[in-house]
C-alpha cells in the first residue's frame, strides 16, 4: 500500500522523459503556429482598431463638411429669400408709384378735357346768343322797318354811310 502512494525513481525518470518529449514537440510543432497565429490575429486586431478610427475621424470630418455645407445652404436660401422680398417691395412700390402716376396723368388730361370741352361749350353757349341776338336785332328791326318812318329810313341810311 506504501507503495502506491510513493512512486519509484524509474517512474519519475519516464515521466520526466515523457514530459520533455511532449514539450519539445509542442513547442515545434504546435506552439509556434498557435503564437504565430495569436500574433497575426492581434496585428489584424491593431490594423482594424487603425482603420476604424481612421474611418471614425473621416466621419467626423463628413460631419463637419456637412454641417458646413448646411450653414452655407441655410444662409444662401436666406439670402435668397430676403433678396426675393426686396425685390417684391420695390415691384410693388414701383407700382404703386407708376400707378399713381398714371393716375395723376389721367386726372391731368381728364382735366385738360374738361377745359376744352368746357371752353367749346362756352364758345358754342356765346355763338348761340350772339345768333339768337342777331335773330332778336333783325326781328326787331324788321318790325320797325315795317313801321317805318322816313326820318328813320334816311337816319339808317345815314348811319350805314357812315359805316
Amino acid at each position: 500500500m506504501v507503495d502506491l502512494m510513493t512512486p519509484s525513481f524509474g517512474l519519475i525518470i519516464w515521466n520526466i522523459i515523457i514530459f520533455l518529449c511532449a514539450i519539445y514537440f509542442l513547442s515545434k510543432y504546435a506552439w509556434t503556429p498557435i503564437i504565430k497565429f495569436i500574433e497575426n490575429r492581434e496585428q489584424q486586431i491593431i490594423n482594424s482598431i487603425t482603420n476604424a478610427n481612421k474611418i471614425k475621424q473621416q466621419f467626423i470630418l463628413l460631419d463637419q463638411q456637412q454641417k458646413k455645407i448646411l450653414q452655407e445652404a441655410i444662409y444662401k436660401r436666406d439670402s435668397i429669400i430676403k433678396e426675393a422680398m426686396q425685390i417684391k417691395n420695390n415691384i410693388q412700390k414701383k407700382a404703386i408709384n407708376d400707378g399713381i402716376l398714371a393716375q395723376r396723368k389721367i386726372i391731368n388730361e381728364t382735366k385738360r378735357m374738361l377745359k376744352i370741352e368746357k371752353e367749346i361749350a362756352i364758345q358754342e353757349i356765346k355763338n348761340q346768343i350772339g345768333s339768337v341776338s342777331i335773330t332778336i336785332a333783325e326781328k326787331i328791326l324788321k318790325k320797325e322797318l315795317n313801321n317805318k318812318d322816313l326820318s328813320q329810313e334816311k337816319f339808317i341810311d345815314n348811319f350805314l354811310k357812315t359805316l
